[in-house]
């Protein structure tokens, strides 16, 4: 995946972006 952003979340979360589509992932 290109240009994937993760980082940590106030509920400590990790939050995961991709540049494609603008999809996100929770986990």
């Amino acid at each position: 995946m290109n240009n994937v952003i993760s980082s940590k979340d106030n509920h400590n979360h990790t939050l995961v972006f991709t540049g494609k589509g603008g999809k996100y992932f929770v986990i």
